[in-house]
C-alpha cells in the first residue's frame, strides 16, 4: 500500500498487485500458444493452468479515499472474486492500526493497515508487505487526517495484539526483529504481557 495523493481535499491510498496477475496471464497465454504451435507437449497446458491460477490469486486491488472536506473514508477492495465497499465517517474510526506478522525470511516484519471501529477492525488490504517503518509513517499520515479535529489515539502495539490473539510465537519473533532483542529477552517480555 502506498500514499498516492495527499492534498488539502483528500488523502488517497492505493495497493495494486494487478501487474503480477498480468505477468502470470501472459505467461499462461505464451504456454498455450507454444502448445498450439507444437501440439505435442501437453505439459505446457499444465504450466499455463498454473500460471492462470497464480494470476487469479494475485488479482487484488485496494483504493482508500479519505475525504478531508466531507470527513469520510471510502474503501473499495477487490480480492480475487470478491468486491468489498465500506464507507465510514471519520467519527466512526477509533484508531488506525499497523498489523504486524513475522515475514517469510528471518529479518522482515510484514505489515498492513487497519481501521479500528467500535464494531471491529477493517483491514485495508488482504496481503501484508514488509517495511514496518514505512507503515508506521503511513499510519501517522492517516491519523493526522482522520483525527484533525480531535485528539489522536496512541498507536496500538502490534506485539500486544498478537499476544491477545494467542499468537505468542509470532509476537516473540516480531519483538526480536523490531526491538533487536535476543530470544530469551523477547520471551520474557511476551510472558509479562500475558
Amino acid at each position: 500500500m502506498r500514499v498516492e495523493q495527499n492534498t488539502s481535499a483528500c488523502l488517497r491510498l492505493r495497493d495494486r498487485t494487478l501487474w503480477m496477475s498480468l505477468v502470470c496471464f501472459c505467461a499462461g497465454a505464451y504456454n498455450v500458444a507454444e502448445f498450439i504451435e507444437s501440439g505435442t507437449t501437453p505439459g505446457l497446458l499444465v504450466v499455463a493452468a498454473v500460471c492462470a491460477l497464480f494470476g487469479l490469486l494475485f488479482t487484488r486491488a485496494t483504493d482508500v479515499v479519505l475525504d478531508k472536506v466531507g470527513r469520510t473514508c471510502r474503501l473499495r477492495r477487490l480480492d480475487v472474486f470478491k468486491f468489498t465497499r465500506h464507507q465510514l465517517a471519520f467519527q466512526e474510526i477509533e484508531n488506525v492500526q499497523v498489523e504486524a506478522s513475522p515475514g517469510g525470511d528471518s529479518n522482515s516484519i510484514n505489515c498492513r493497515l487497519s481501521l479500528v471501529t467500535a464494531s471491529g477492525s477493517i483491514p485495508l488490504t488482504i496481503g501484508y508487505e514488509p517495511d514496518l517503518q514505512r507503515y508506521d509513517t503511513m499510519r501517522e499520515v492517516v491519523v493526522e487526517t482522520v483525527f484533525a479535529d480531535r485528539p489522536p489515539p496512541p498507536p496500538i502495539d502490534p506485539v500486544r495484539t498478537l499476544v491477545r490473539a494467542g499468537h505468542r510465537s509470532a509476537a516473540i519473533r516480531v519483538l526480536c526483529l523490531r526491538d533487536r532483542l535476543d530470544l530469551k529477552t523477547a520471551e520474557m517480555r511476551v510472558r509479562e504481557m500475558v
